[in-house]
């Protein structure tokens, strides 16, 4: 999925949470190394040719881009944050949402590859659906405006009439 999806339903399903802005930046950090390949190339996309192709991306960011979306990194990493701030756990699951989201909306169609979730021991993934192609794309953001607008029907319904 895209980043900025990835920010609006972490920030629809922990909108109750205090630290709901942690949650949302802890579900777009993921995809801060393929971000940042974008910020140090962005002709292709600027071209109008699309991403980058995987190859052209430096490999030490392929290789975060890998590691922050191994469900055994976010394990790791869970449970040292569970250990120094057991409160920011929840909020710190955004990443995890994340991984889940990527695995079923990355399939493995160039230039882009499936989420290889158990890196790296593994290269495992599940190749469903692309999340650039645009019925993915329209639903997707139909689902989200459906949520958005159903949270907001909500909040006015529920807030107190002066």
């Amino acid at each position: 999925m895209d980043t900025f999806g990835h920010a609006l339903w972490t920030g629809a399903l922990y909108r109750k949470n205090p630290k709901r802005w942690v949650a949302v930046v802890c579900g777009v950090v993921p995809d801060l190394p393929i971000l940042a390949a974008l910020l140090l190339n962005p002709w292709p996309l600027l071209k109008g040719q699309g991403l980058p192709a995987l190859d052209t991306i430096p490999p030490f960011l392929v290789a975060l881009d890998l590691t922050a979306h191994s469900v055994l990194v976010f394990a790791v990493m869970a449970a040292v944050v569970w250990l120094m701030r057991p409160d920011m756990l929840v909020p710190f699951s955004g990443w995890g949402l994340h991984i889940l989201i990527d695995v079923f909306s990355h399939a493995n169609v160039p230039p882009f590859t499936a989420t290889t979730f158990l890196f790296p021991v593994s290269d495992a993934s599940i190749s469903v659906v692309n999340w650039n192609h645009p019925v993915f794309i329209g639903v997707n953001y139909t689902l989200l405006a459906l949520v958005y607008v159903l949270l907001w029907q909500r909040r006015i319904r529920t807030s107190p009439k002066t």
